[in-house]
């Protein structure tokens, strides 16, 4: 093997629609498998990123919930979870309850839901094809999740964050944005991102992280372009990415920017 290309989803490989090109789908097929391993590090969950897997024919190991996760789709594999621990997550709900207008999260195939009267279309490339649990995490959870969303009632950010940082040391959060007319908020564990994971896929293929080559959009995807010398960040990137970045891609994700460099790159023309 010469290399493995980690690549995130939103804002990477996915257009601005949250699509795959056919291009690209052709182009990640045609890969030697022998030479090249593709692999999507994405902070969806395992159901929100299995589709694109499928539509891409990887038989490759995934890095989901923002670094949480290591699954190899289709086998026996046991998936390596870093999650949060069961009573302290119902701590940091509890807490942040008041301030909620919903939240989800994964375990596989079953997706919780709190209030699944909010759902939206943001919602709905989690829930395809889960067994959705609606209800009070109380009452529903049978673990602690790896990471998932907080979703607030307007105004409630600054509260939410004076919750947040009682628990600081063991449960990481950040803002998404505002969608709806909510702050969408994600939790995670502490300490762990995709970098974490990264290291662990590195040993399931037995190779170095000078074989690594990791693209990626945001800042979530800082750690892992700043693990390698071969960190590339896409240019419609945020400005704060890429100064972890060795390289700045030529053309955006509406322009198939990732298999564009990654074909420069195998070429030698970078």
């Amino acid at each position: 093997m010469d290399y493995i290309f980690a690549v995130d989803l939103d804002g990477t490989l996915l257009d601005d629609t949250a699509h795959l090109t056919k291009e690209t789908i052709e182009y990640v097929k045609n890969l030697d498998k022998e030479k090249y391993k593709f692999v999507i590090t994405t902070g969806r969950p395992y159901l929100g990123m299995i589709k694109f897997y499928k539509e891409l024919g990887l038989d490759t190991y995934v890095i989901c919930n923002s670094g949480t996760s290591v699954l190899l789709p289709n086998s026996d594999f046991k998936p390596i979870n870093h999650n949060i621990e069961k009573s302290l997550f119902l701590a940091f709900y509890n807490k942040s309850l008041d301030l909620l207008e919903s939240a989800i999260f994964t375990d596989n195939r079953d997706c919780y839901i709190y209030n699944k009267q909010y759902n939206n279309e943001f919602f709905k490339h989690i829930q395809e094809g889960a067994n959705v649990i609606d209800g009070d995490y109380n009452k529903t959870i049978k673990d602690g999740p790896s990471g998932g969303l907080f979703i607030l009632k307007n105004g409630c950010d600054e509260k939410f964050m004076e919750v947040a940082k009682q628990f600081k040391d063991k449960i990481g959060v950040r803002c998404w944005g505002n969608f709806y007319g909510c702050d969408y908020y994600e939790f995670y564990q502490a300490d762990f991102n995709k970098s974490t994971s990264l290291y662990d896929l590195l040993g399931l293929y037995d190779a170095s992280i000078n074989q690594l080559v990791c693209f990626g959009d945001s800042i979530n995807d800082s750690e892992m372009l700043n693990m390698t010398e071969h960190g590339v960040c896409m240019i419609n990137g945020k400005d704060e990415l890429k100064k972890y970045a060795n390289y700045i891609t030529k053309y955006d994700n509406n322009h198939d920017g990732v298999i564009r460099f990654i074909d420069d790159f195998i070429k030698g023309n970078i």
